[in-house]
């Protein structure tokens, strides 16, 4: 059994009620689909869409169905599909013995072998011994992958950040950016029908975006330009190498040139305008970690662009083209880099 929060009991008593009557479902709230707190350009295949709001909670609560308050229950806007990623933020409540995150089908509840419907997904985190269990239930019945023992990643009372990486056949679970074990698809994510987290802890965010990136990515912003007070967001991981963010103009000149470069432990900023690199700018330290997830933000300010690595302020690159407000039109991801989501916050 991998519930210790709810009893059996309790668990069929709320199956019952969510059978006879659906109107519970229009209670359920959506996963957000970007960062933004307004309108956002988010990345897809084709170039980048307009969204004018999050469509999610400020503050998220728990769902109510029957007077019954149920774990975070979410649906997700549209199906599920490989390439997109699951972004799980929130805190440890400090007397948490377990919590889990699930991708459920049919049904919102996970009732063990009681399931009326299928999981997908099942991972639950167990303090009290330090276990991580993956699993899925299939036809009515758990697929009994069992426990992972674990370095506990997760610390009472601290914030957390759990992702699943969607792939063709397995998910990839990544906790605070470092990737934690694979999951095999039992059934596949379109049949995804709500996302739940239950457990002692308290959600500041969720949300679905992202898909596939190829290698070397380049796309041109939204409306062909940077502005000011945009605030581009990038969510990534190297993988295997030295590579590169940069932002071009018309022309191809490189407006921002942004190298990591792990072999030298250093970040560079430069340009390269008209045939002619400028100064080399290498101040800062070294904030990546090879094979570790990242967050990249570049944000356009009068005097130049503001970089944030890791929701820290990074350095601050000086407009070096001679028409800012329009010289930022491509943005380019070179080789040695794996993107999981993309957007400009306006």
């Amino acid at each position: 059994m991998h519930w210790s929060l709810l009893s059996v009991a309790s668990l069929l008593w709320i199956a019952l009620h969510v059978v006879a009557d659906d109107d519970w479902k229009k209670n359920v709230p959506f996963v957000g689909n970007h960062t933004c707190p307004g309108s956002a350009w988010v990345s897809n295949p084709t170039g980048f869409r307009f969204s004018s709001a999050q469509n999610a909670q400020t503050h998220i609560d728990r769902t109510f169905i029957d007077g019954f308050n149920m774990p975070y229950v979410f649906h997700p806007h549209d199906m599920l599909t490989e390439g997109q990623t699951l972004f799980v933020e929130g805190k440890v409540e400090k007397f948490c013995h377990d919590f889990s995150v699930n991708f459920m089908a049919a049904t919102p509840l996970v009732l063990s072998a009681f399931t009326d419907g299928g999981v997908p997904l099942h991972v639950t985190i167990n303090f009290d011994r330090s276990y991580l269990i993956i699993d899925s239930v299939k036809d009515g019945r758990w697929m009994n992958r069992g426990p992972h023992k674990f370095a506990n990643p997760f610390v009472k009372g601290e914030k957390f950040d759990i992702r699943v990486h969607m792939f063709k056949d397995y998910n990839e679970i990544v906790v605070n950016g470092r990737k934690v074990f694979d999951s095999k698809h039992f059934l596949p994510l379109d049949v995804v029908d709500f996302i739940s987290v239950v457990g002692d802890v308290e959600l500041t965010s969720i949300r679905v975006e992202g898909h596939r990136f190829p290698v070397p990515y380049k796309k041109r912003l939204p409306a062909n330009r940077f502005g000011l007070n945009d605030r581009l967001i990038l969510i990534a991981r190297s993988i295997g190498g030295n590579f590169n963010v940069n932002f071009l103009n018309e022309k191809e000149d490189i407006t921002l040139f942004f190298n990591v470069n792990f072999d030298r432990k250093t970040v560079t900023r430069n340009s390269l305008i008209n045939g002619r690199w400028g100064t080399e700018e290498t101040e800062g330290g070294f904030p990546f970690e090879a094979n570790v997830e990242f967050t990249l933000e570049i944000a356009y300010k009068a005097h130049g662009l503001l970089l944030i690595v890791n929701h820290r302020e990074f350095a601050t690159f000086f407009h070096r083209a001679n028409t800012p407000s329009t010289d930022y039109t491509f943005i380019e991801l070179t080789e040695n880099i794996q993107a999981f989501m993309l957007e400009v916050c306006n």
